[in-house]
Parts: structure tokens; C-alpha cells; sequence
């Protein structure tokens, strides 16, 4: 039986941490990587190579989310209900025979409460469906002595709706150093036995490093580099992505690319029937 590996993490800023979590997701071999409270300004383009990645931004109002999926497993965009006080995004993953829709939600702790209309909408959106996030819901069925209004709401609608709620057996927030990635929660990591459907890629030129030009690289990068103080969180994720442009930029005039080395098979992983699966996007948005 294959196995689908999810991994979810309220990443309390996702920018800056993309190298540690690109690690992860290689290390722990996950197949679906769900962020919540990611604070991505829309410019940041906080790519992982090998995944597609689908986003929502933190505006006045919300947190952010982002999906990433590896890109040779079969998925589309999938657009849920409106979700007004619940932050949501979604995938549709592709098994044998079947699908499953992948939804992304945040409850802030600030609605003091969980809308469950609103879960019971993203639950019958397909027949198939997972709900994974920060629902910042407590209750003694999953954390011992704990509970608050969402957590209570949630419990009670689980048994009249009859469906079951998995979590850690312990909190997710925490103060951890290691697999949290400089985050202050845990990663939660989900494992379905699925036979997701995978199609071979054509695989894009990538650097031939044997033939880099290593002193014309360091130059552009030494006149690139600007010296500047980092007097806050915002400045240090624009030192990042500034760093990241700078070494980007000097790579692709100093390292030569390979050619495209397979074609690709008649069964898209992106179907192009959506306009959507290459557009970060909010949740609801039908193009």
C-alpha cells in the first residue's frame, strides 16, 4: 500500500524559514506540506524546488496559508465554500480510483469560538474530504485537561456529524528548537495509505555546476550585497529576500543549465483545464 505523507505547521512566519522547512519535507520524505500564519507578503515568492505551491496572504484581516505538493503527484486547485471568519485554502490530490480534496484552515483565537457551518461546508464540498490546520480548538478528548469554546463547539458537532477529529497527544504550541524549524509549534505529521497518482515530469534544465564560473559568481555577488542593520523581524525576512535575489541573480549569469533531458507524459499533473494551479490565489477565487 503507498502512503500519502502530510505534514502541517503553523509556521509563525514562513519566509525566513524556508530553507529549514525545505529540509524537513526532504528528510521526513512529505508528500503535502500545510502552513498556517505563513505573514507572506505577496512578493515573496518562498519557493520550495520540487513542490507547487498554492497561497493566500497575510493581509489586515488574516494570517496567510500555503499548500505545497510535490509536482509529479497528480492535483488541481480546489475552491471551497466562502468561509467568512475561517481562513481556507485547498487542493484536489488524485489516488487510484479516487480523490481526496486536501483543505488548509486557521481558526484565529481572536473569533473566540469555531464556526461550524463553516467546517461542515469545507467537509461536504466533495466526498472526500480532510481538514488539517491551527483550529486553535481545545478539549479533554485531545488535550487532557484543556479546553476552550472551539474545542467544545468541535467536539459536539464531530459526534452529530459522525466524523473523527485526529491529533497529537500533546499540544502543538510549544517553545522547540528542533523539527519546529524556529517556529513556536510543533509539526504535526499525517500518514493516509493512498495510491496517489504520479506522473513523470519533464524534468526543467538545471545548473551544470562542473562548468560554473566561480570567481565571476563571487563578484556578482559582492557587488549585489548591500550592508545594512536588521532592527526588526521585517527587516531581517527583507535581508533574506534580498540575499536570495542577489545569489539567484548571480547564478544564472555565471552557472550554464543543462537541457531538458525526458518528455513529458501524456497524464498532466497540473491539468489545464484550471486556470488556477499556477496563481497564488485567496481560497475562494474562481479565476
Amino acid at each position: 500500500m503507498v502512503t500519502l505523507r502530510i505534514l502541517q505547521l503553523n509556521a509563525h512566519g514562513l519566509n525566513a524559514r524556508i530553507p529549514l522547512v525545505a529540509d524537513l519535507l526532504v528528510r521526513h520524505s512529505i508528500d503535502i506540506f500545510l502552513a498556517q500564519e505563513t505573514l507572506l507578503n505577496p512578493r515573496w515568492r518562498a519557493i520550495i524546488i520540487g513542490y507547487a505551491q498554492y497561497r493566500t496572504p497575510k493581509t489586515d484581516g488574516a494570517r496567510g496559508l500555503a499548500i505545497y505538493v510535490k509536482k509529479d503527484i497528480k492535483h488541481e486547485f480546489f475552491p471551497l465554500p466562502d468561509t467568512p471568519t475561517l481562513e481556507s485554502l485547498a487542493i484536489r490530490v488524485y489516488a487510484t480510483g479516487t480523490s481526496i480534496v486536501v483543505a488548509n484552515v486557521y481558526n484565529s483565537p481572536s473569533n473566540r469560538g469555531i464556526s461550524t457551518p463553516e467546517i461542515q461546508a469545507i467537509l461536504q464540498s466533495a466526498n472526500h474530504t480532510m481538514v488539517a490546520g491551527d483550529l486553535n480548538a481545545l478539549h479533554p478528548a485531545w488535550n487532557k485537561s484543556r479546553r476552550n469554546k472551539a474545542g467544545l463547539q468541535l467536539y459536539s458537532h464531530s459526534l452529530q456529524q459522525d466524523y473523527t477529529i485526529l491529533t497529537p497527544p500533546t499540544p502543538t504550541h510549544t517553545s522547540c528548537t528542533m523539527d519546529c524549524v524556529g517556529s513556536d509549534h510543533y509539526p504535526v505529521l499525517l500518514t493516509i495509505h493512498a495510491n496517489p497518482v504520479v506522473c513523470q515530469l519533464q524534468r526543467p534544465p538545471r545548473f551544470n555546476y562542473t562548468k560554473a564560473n566561480w570567481a565571476h559568481f563571487r563578484s556578482q555577488v559582492h557587488n549585489g550585497l548591500e550592508m545594512q542593520r536588521f532592527k526588526s523581524p521585517q527587516s531581517v525576512d527583507s535581508g533574506v529576500e534580498h540575499l536570495t535575489q542577489v545569489i539567484q541573480k548571480a547564478m544564472h549569469a555565471s552557472i550554464p543549465k543543462t537541457s531538458a533531458a525526458r518528455k513529458p507524459d501524456p497524464l498532466s499533473c497540473h491539468p489545464t483545464s484550471s486556470p488556477l494551479n499556477d496563481k497564488k490565489m485567496p481560497p475562494n477565487d474562481d479565476g
